[in-house]
């Protein structure tokens, strides 16, 4: 074929162009310029996101590769597997061997590497710079900038979010860190277990016990506390005010203003998003609600059970009965519904009206 044009091809051998996103296996083609692809064997250039397999190539641009090994470039995101390449420039990269320059996101695996410089990188060892987020492991290393680090020891800088263990470190200044013991700072956000420590200053916080003040988002624990203001908390009892997102469980509480919440019962107000199980609430305003009964207005996105609500106002619901708005994107299920506006819908049955993009099962 000469070109493909849209999403969620399987098999795409020797072609010219695919145009899309999705792509599981797209063997011998010169270009692939879109995302999601499996297998990305002897090609030239891959543009765009989300490729799994991606052996002997020159170019690979995008996201979410799995396997690219040989290759010169690869200048997105989600790669999981590269190996003796030059230049990685994106995010969630699993294995980056031998390369040079990997200056994105989500990087799982980076080993003999000079530069890592975004996200996600799960073991990144003997390298110089990791300047993003979401590093797992980074041993001897100088610099790691950014967020969701797991592993950080014998570092000096770790600047941002999702760190899940940093020990023997000076500074942490962002988000996700899971276990944080003997620090002076931290800064910022999906903090796991932060004990001993003064100032906690963002999000994802797991076990946050004996702390003064824990101001952002992603707690999954904070008993006894007086503040928590930000998102992502699991497990949030005897609180006053919790002001932001991710929340997974938060019983007896009055405000719980954001997003994720995974069980919120009892509560009067839940204005944000991702929110997984909401009983017997009135207000839940935004995003990412797995399940939501006995609600009367649920306003945002990622909602994965909605039933018997009102209004469900945003993206990514996954099942949705019983409703009668659901205004965004990324519905798996949305059975009885009369209005869903938005994209990435798998399944829709007896709605009324799908307007937008990347539906699978309509």
């Amino acid at each position: 074929m000469k070109v493909v044009c849209d999403t969620n091809s399987n098999d795409l051998s020797n072609m010219r162009v695919v145009c899309d996103t999705y792509v599981n296996d797209l063997s011998n083609m010169k270009v692939v310029c879109d995302t999601n692809v499996n297998d990305l064997s002897n090609m030239k250039v891959v543009c765009d996101t989300y490729v799994n397999d991606l052996s002997n190539m020159k170019v690979v641009c995008d996201t979410n590769v799995n396997d690219l090994s040989n290759m010169k470039v690869v200048c997105d995101t989600y790669v999981n597997d590269l190996s003796n390449m030059k230049v990685v420039c994106d995010t969630n990269v699993n294995d980056l061997s031998n390369m040079k320059v990997v200056c994105d996101t989500y990087v799982n695996d980076l080993s003999n590497m000079k530069v890592v410089c975004d996200t996600n990188v799960n073991d990144l060892s003997n390298m110089k710079v990791v300047c993003d987020t979401y590093v797992n492991d980074l041993s001897n290393m100088k610099v790691v900038c950014d967020t969701n680090v797991n592993d950080l020891s014998n570092m000096k800088v770790v600047c941002d979010t999702y760190v899940n263990d940093l020990s023997n470190m000076k500074v942490v200044c962002d988000t996700n860190v899971n276990d944080l013991s003997n620090m002076k700072v931290v800064c910022d956000t999906y903090v796991n277990d932060l004990s001993n420590m003064k100032v906690v200053c963002d999000t994802n916080v797991n076990d946050l016990s004996n702390m003064k003040v824990v101001c952002d988002t992603y707690v999954n624990d904070l008993s006894n506390m007086k503040v928590v203001c930000d998102t992502n908390v699991n497990d949030l009892s005897n609180m006053k005010v919790v002001c932001d997102t991710y929340v997974n469980d938060l019983s007896n509480m009055k405000v719980v203003c954001d997003t994720n919440v995974n069980d919120l019962s009892n509560m009067k107000v839940v204005c944000d998003t991702y929110v997984n199980d909401l009983s017997n609430m009135k207000v839940v305003c935004d995003t990412y609600v797995n399940d939501l009964s006995n609600m009367k207005v649920v306003c945002d996105t990622n909602v994965n059970d909605l039933s018997n609500m009102k209004v469900v106002c945003d993206t990514y619901v996954n099942d949705l009965s019983n409703m009668k708005v659901v205004c965004d994107t990324n519905v798996n299920d949305l059975s009885n519904m009369k209005v869903v506006c938005d994209t990435y819908v798998n399944d829709l049955s007896n709605m009324k009206v799908v307007c937008d993009t990347y539906v699978n099962d309509l």
